[in-house]
């Protein structure tokens, strides 16, 4: 049985913030008349990025510098055949190594990615224990993005401080890799979590959050639908896909290119935003 997973990582990463917030919030926007106003979302809260970097720090240190027996340390590979088989028992590095010694082969992910391209035999979880850290990262800077919006009331202000925050984790996290796709200080690897992948993605997180405002709140050219149907029942349609992603009519056989896939799963994909409409007129909601 796995014991970890998609779920069990949004409740770790929820906790931590959530925790965090409420050890240091204050009643009201007590801060909005200090001539420091403008950076009251960050000024206040310097020892949450104070625990932040620590925890980017930890995530970072362990991934490189953690001794792994017979692999090279700092590894990041999927092991088996990738190199030229040279780490055949490294999967993962350090992120597959702690896993393993504390979760244990029978209670990791099964099906990995990578599993049949390199021939690996070594279980990896993508959501295991190491890449908690940088998902409680990524969860702290969506929490970033909620000061913005409860504490500034021009929309003109929460842009601007979005698109700011979007620019500086876009360039920190391309520079980390590079700008390239597998080599960098620190490669994007959404299987490990690695850092740049968490700084690039909430790039476009904060980035796609701005152009949703825009079009839907500030400017309203579009409604919102069909995402927020999605939304409202997120849960069930999360759960629904993972119980029915191998059957009928959300999967059959098709050839085995790229387009092909894709096109299969925006079908499957089609179904559960219709079905999702359906759920939203007959006013059932599913939530946690």
């Amino acid at each position: 049985m796995r014991i970890l997973g998609v779920l069990q990582r949004f409740a770790v990463t929820y906790f931590v913030v959530a925790t965090l917030q409420l050890l240091s919030e204050r009643p009201g926007d007590v801060y909005q008349f200090e001539c420091w106003a403008p950076l009251r979302d960050f000024i206040p809260y310097w020892y949450q990025w104070v625990f932040m970097g620590i925890i980017v720090a930890t995530h970072v240190s362990i991934t490189f510098y953690l001794p792994i027996p017979g692999c090279p340390t700092g590894y990041l590979g999927p092991g088996g055949l990738h190199d030229n088989s040279s780490f055949v028992n490294c999967t993962g590095g350090a992120a597959g190594f702690i896993d393993r010694l504390v979760l244990g082969q029978n209670h990791m992910y099964k099906t990995q990615s990578f599993k049949n391209l390199y021939d690996t035999t070594l279980a990896y979880d993508p959501e295991g224990i190491l890449g908690y850290l940088t998902s409680i990262f990524v969860g702290f800077l969506g929490l970033q993005a909620g000061k913005i919006l409860t504490m500034f009331p021009l929309y003109s202000a929460r842009v601007k401080r979005w698109l700011f925050w979007a620019f500086v984790t876009g360039a920190i996290g391309a520079t980390l890799c590079k700008l390239s796709e597998n080599t960098g200080w620190i490669p994007i690897n959404k299987n490990l979590w690695s850092l740049s992948f968490a700084l690039v993605t909430s790039s476009m997180a904060f980035t796609m959050l701005t152009l949703c405002y825009l079009l839907v709140d500030v400017y309203h050219i579009v409604s919102g639908a069909p995402f927020y149907f999605v939304g409202m029942n997120s849960i069930l349609i999360y759960v629904g896909q993972e119980v029915t992603s191998s059957t009928f009519p959300w999967n059959f056989p098709v050839s085995q290119t790229h387009f092909s896939q894709l096109c299969m799963d925006l079908w499957g994909t089609t179904l559960w935003v219709i079905i999702s409409v359906w759920l939203y007129y007959c006013n059932f909601f599913l939530a946690v």
